[in-house]
């Protein structure tokens, strides 16, 4: 049977592991918008248009997203050392939720000419809304984690 001091610190090499995969999946998106595109033109109902939409939406949200993955990893790093109800966890999850209503306002802007991206933005910002919830939660813990801490 697992120890629970074992658990956590797995769980968060999972988490790194994604991270990265993520990142490289984003990087390899990068590259790879160029020739999807060329088969997406190959779509009767494809213009040009789309075409320069997507890859301005694309490179676009490659800013928030990888300061997502970036501050995702230095959350979880916190959480690793045992700083769960710490003021910066506050701050990255404020940054998380900000890149998710970037990218949401980012793929909005690109639903004028590609519809379709509307599952992003509505992806986008349930995220950002699941994270400012969370992020409440975090901003109320805190003093009541100071409190527990001055009376052990």
């Amino acid at each position: 049977m697992n120890r629970p001091e074992t658990v956590p610190v797995r769980s968060i090499l999972l988490s790194k592991a994604m991270i990265l995969l993520f990142a490289l999946a984003l990087a390899a998106l990068d590259v790879g918008i160029w020739p999807l595109t060329k088969l997406f033109q190959r779509l009767p109902f494809w213009s040009s248009n789309h075409t320069l939409t997507l890859i301005i939406c694309l490179y676009l949200c490659n800013l928030p997203g990888f300061a997502l993955l970036a501050t995702m990893w230095q959350l979880l790093t916190r959480l690793g050392q045992r700083a769960v109800f710490v003021p910066e966890n506050v701050k990255s999850l404020t940054v998380i939720q900000f890149c998710c209503f970037t990218a949401c306002l980012i793929c909005l802007g690109g639903t004028f000419v590609l519809p379709t991206l509307f599952i992003l933005v509505l992806a986008t910002a349930f995220m950002g809304l699941v994270v400012r919830i969370v992020r409440q939660v975090f901003r109320q813990a805190i003093p009541m984690q100071d409190e527990l801490d001055l009376t052990v």
